[in-house]
Protein backbone atom coordinates (compact mmCIF):
# COMPACT_ATOMS: atom_id res chain seq x y z
CA UNK A 1 0.00 0.00 0.00
CA UNK A 2 3.30 2.30 0.49
CA UNK A 3 3.88 2.93 -2.62
CA UNK A 4 0.34 4.01 -4.47
CA UNK A 5 0.32 6.35 -1.18
CA UNK A 6 3.19 7.93 -2.20
CA UNK A 7 2.66 8.41 -5.72
CA UNK A 8 -0.74 10.45 -4.59
CA UNK A 9 1.43 12.18 -1.60
CA UNK A 10 -0.05 10.71 1.01
CA UNK A 11 1.52 9.55 4.32
CA UNK A 12 -1.72 7.63 5.47
CA UNK A 13 -4.68 7.48 5.81
CA UNK A 14 -7.76 5.89 8.16
CA UNK A 15 -10.04 3.50 5.87
CA UNK A 16 -13.47 4.78 7.07
CA UNK A 17 -15.32 1.85 6.19
CA UNK A 18 -13.12 -0.81 8.02
CA UNK A 19 -11.14 1.98 10.69
CA UNK A 20 -7.65 -0.03 9.41
CA UNK A 21 -5.19 2.68 9.46
CA UNK A 22 -2.43 2.57 6.90
CA UNK A 23 0.81 4.73 7.24
CA UNK A 24 3.26 4.96 4.24
CA UNK A 25 5.96 2.85 5.33
CA UNK A 26 8.50 4.12 2.49
CA UNK A 27 8.57 7.52 4.45
CA UNK A 28 11.83 8.67 6.53
CA UNK A 29 11.17 7.09 10.22
CA UNK A 30 10.65 10.38 11.75
CA UNK A 31 7.91 11.08 9.23
CA UNK A 32 6.38 7.29 9.56
CA UNK A 33 6.00 7.94 13.48
CA UNK A 34 4.18 11.00 13.49
CA UNK A 35 1.85 9.49 10.88
CA UNK A 36 1.72 6.19 12.76
CA UNK A 37 0.53 8.33 16.18
CA UNK A 38 -1.62 10.76 14.08
CA UNK A 39 -4.01 7.95 11.70
CA UNK A 40 -3.81 6.19 15.53
CA UNK A 41 -5.76 9.41 16.55
CA UNK A 42 -8.69 8.79 14.10
CA UNK A 43 -9.04 5.35 15.31
CA UNK A 44 -9.42 6.82 18.55
CA UNK A 45 -12.38 8.59 17.34
CA UNK A 46 -10.61 12.37 16.71
CA UNK A 47 -12.01 12.70 13.14
CA UNK A 48 -10.77 16.51 12.62
CA UNK A 49 -6.43 16.65 11.11
CA UNK A 50 -5.73 19.38 13.40
CA UNK A 51 -6.58 17.12 16.33
CA UNK A 52 -5.47 14.25 14.91
CA UNK A 53 -1.86 16.58 14.66
CA UNK A 54 -2.00 17.22 18.38
CA UNK A 55 -2.51 14.41 19.66
CA UNK A 56 0.27 12.56 17.60
CA UNK A 57 2.44 15.52 18.63
CA UNK A 58 1.42 14.98 22.46
CA UNK A 59 1.60 11.49 22.02
CA UNK A 60 5.08 11.67 20.63
CA UNK A 61 6.35 13.86 22.87
CA UNK A 62 5.13 12.08 26.18
CA UNK A 63 6.75 9.22 24.83
CA UNK A 64 9.91 7.86 27.01
CA UNK A 65 12.18 7.06 23.51
CA UNK A 66 14.11 10.28 22.76
CA UNK A 67 13.62 9.15 19.35
CA UNK A 68 10.05 9.29 19.22
CA UNK A 69 10.14 12.77 20.98
CA UNK A 70 12.40 14.19 18.27
CA UNK A 71 9.86 13.24 15.50
CA UNK A 72 7.27 15.01 17.73
CA UNK A 73 9.44 18.17 18.03
CA UNK A 74 10.41 18.66 14.43
CA UNK A 75 7.04 17.90 13.46
CA UNK A 76 5.44 20.40 15.56
CA UNK A 77 7.79 22.66 14.17
CA UNK A 78 7.78 21.97 10.49
CA UNK A 79 3.85 23.36 11.17
CA UNK A 80 4.83 25.98 13.53
CA UNK A 81 7.74 27.83 11.21
CA UNK A 82 5.38 27.32 8.25
CA UNK A 83 3.02 29.38 9.86
CA UNK A 84 5.69 32.06 11.17
CA UNK A 85 7.19 32.25 7.66
CA UNK A 86 3.92 33.37 6.76
CA UNK A 87 3.71 36.21 9.18
CA UNK A 88 6.80 37.05 9.63
CA UNK A 89 9.74 35.55 6.94
CA UNK A 90 12.48 37.30 8.47
CA UNK A 91 11.93 36.35 11.93
CA UNK A 92 11.53 32.96 10.98
CA UNK A 93 14.72 32.38 8.88
CA UNK A 94 16.42 33.69 11.81
CA UNK A 95 14.90 31.15 14.08
CA UNK A 96 16.33 28.43 11.21
CA UNK A 97 19.74 29.70 12.05
CA UNK A 98 19.46 28.11 15.53
CA UNK A 99 18.29 24.69 14.45
CA UNK A 100 20.76 21.92 14.76
CA UNK A 101 22.65 20.81 11.01
CA UNK A 102 21.52 17.43 11.65
CA UNK A 103 17.65 18.75 11.74
CA UNK A 104 18.04 20.01 8.54
CA UNK A 105 19.39 16.38 7.31
CA UNK A 106 15.78 15.34 8.26
CA UNK A 107 14.34 17.78 6.83
CA UNK A 108 15.99 16.97 3.24
CA UNK A 109 15.43 13.51 3.89
CA UNK A 110 11.47 13.95 3.78
CA UNK A 111 11.47 16.77 1.33
CA UNK A 112 14.46 14.31 -0.89
CA UNK A 113 11.38 11.34 -0.23
CA UNK A 114 8.52 12.83 -1.85
CA UNK A 115 10.46 14.48 -4.46
CA UNK A 116 11.02 11.25 -5.84
CA UNK A 117 7.30 10.48 -6.16
CA UNK A 118 6.06 13.80 -7.57
CA UNK A 119 3.49 13.65 -10.96
CA UNK A 120 0.93 15.52 -12.27
CA UNK A 121 -1.85 12.39 -10.52
CA UNK A 122 -1.21 13.84 -7.16
CA UNK A 123 -2.83 17.52 -7.67
CA UNK A 124 -5.95 15.99 -8.62
CA UNK A 125 -5.53 13.46 -5.54
CA UNK A 126 -4.91 16.41 -3.36
CA UNK A 127 -8.00 18.77 -4.57
CA UNK A 128 -10.42 15.27 -4.28
CA UNK A 129 -8.96 15.31 -0.76
CA UNK A 130 -9.56 18.60 0.04
CA UNK A 131 -13.12 18.32 -0.69
CA UNK A 132 -13.39 15.40 0.85
CA UNK A 133 -12.52 16.92 4.02
CA UNK A 134 -14.39 19.90 3.73
CA UNK A 135 -17.65 17.48 2.63
CA UNK A 136 -17.00 15.93 6.40
CA UNK A 137 -16.98 18.86 8.31
CA UNK A 138 -13.52 20.59 7.93
CA UNK A 139 -13.87 24.02 6.36
CA UNK A 140 -10.33 24.56 6.01
CA UNK A 141 -9.64 21.04 3.73
CA UNK A 142 -6.23 20.49 3.54
CA UNK A 143 -5.35 23.44 5.50
CA UNK A 144 -7.03 22.62 8.70
CA UNK A 145 -3.90 19.83 9.16
CA UNK A 146 -2.10 23.35 10.07
CA UNK A 147 -4.80 24.11 12.22
CA UNK A 148 -2.91 22.32 15.16
CA UNK A 149 -0.86 25.47 15.24
CA UNK A 150 -2.95 27.36 17.23
CA UNK A 151 -3.69 24.24 20.14
CA UNK A 152 0.18 24.29 20.24
CA UNK A 153 0.41 27.63 21.16
CA UNK A 154 -2.23 27.54 23.57
CA UNK A 155 -0.81 24.33 25.02
CA UNK A 156 1.97 25.73 25.56
CA UNK A 157 0.63 29.20 26.20
CA UNK A 158 2.12 29.67 29.87
CA UNK A 159 5.11 27.82 29.15
CA UNK A 160 8.67 29.04 28.03
CA UNK A 161 9.15 25.89 25.02
CA UNK A 162 8.87 28.26 21.81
Amino acid sequence: MSLPLSYMGYSGYLNPFTLESQANAKMPIQSLITTSLHETAHQMGYASEKEANFIAYLSAIKSKDPYIQYAGNIFAFRYLFNDLFKLDPKKARNKLKLLNPGIFKNFKEVNDFWKKYDNPLEIIFNKTYHKYLRANGQISGIKSYNEMVGLLINYHKNEKRF
